[in-house]
């Protein structure tokens, strides 16, 4: 809700003057194109009444359904590191007229469709994943860290049943 939906006549052929829009919430425009935000969810009948210059009216009704969508998303693995697969599942009310647009944070292209993966590649850095359905909008931080680097020591030979002390490996 909230988001500007456009309406337009200019499949409306004749001799049209004039051209009002009532959009069932109580709301009316004039002209030929229009835009109107609804403030709640539910079925509208919106109306457009066209005039000709001799004064002639017609209409034409449509019922459009606004929905008020819930979304949200699931991040595994959060935190994670430099070169690992992230996957981000998109949570909430199942939008199919509309897509879920995906922003990675990290400059690279993002994604569409309810669910997406990504590899990032820098590290250390804090980055905002944001989802885009509609005009609702989530946004979760993700962590990413630095590989960590180990290193256990040189190959070492001992016996078996000798205690062997691996913190004093060189």
């Amino acid at each position: 809700m909230g988001e500007q939906i456009s309406f337009n006549a200019t499949d409306i052929t004749g001799d049209i003057s004039s051209w009002t829009w009532e959009f069932g919430d109580g709301n009316v425009a004039t002209g030929q194109d229009t835009v109107h935000a609804y403030s709640t969810a539910g079925n509208f009948s919106i109306k457009s009444i066209y005039t000709n210059s001799n004064g002639c009216i017609d209409t034409t009704t449509r019922v459009r359904n606004i929905q008020d969508v819930n979304v949200g998303m699931n991040v595994t693995q959060s935190p994670t590191c430099e070169n690992f697969l992230v996957n981000i599942q998109g949570t909430g009310d199942l939008v199919t007229f509309t897509p879920w647009l995906w922003t990675f944070g990290d400059g690279t292209p993002g994604a569409t469709g309810q669910s997406a993966s990504h590899i990032y590649t820098v590290a250390p850095d804090t980055v905002d994943i944001i989802l885009d359905v509609c005009s609702e909008q989530e946004v979760q931080q993700l962590i990413i860290n630095a590989p960590c680097e180990v290193d256990a020591g040189s190959d070492e030979a001992t016996c078996e049943d000798v205690y062997f002390e691996l913190a004093n490996s060189t």
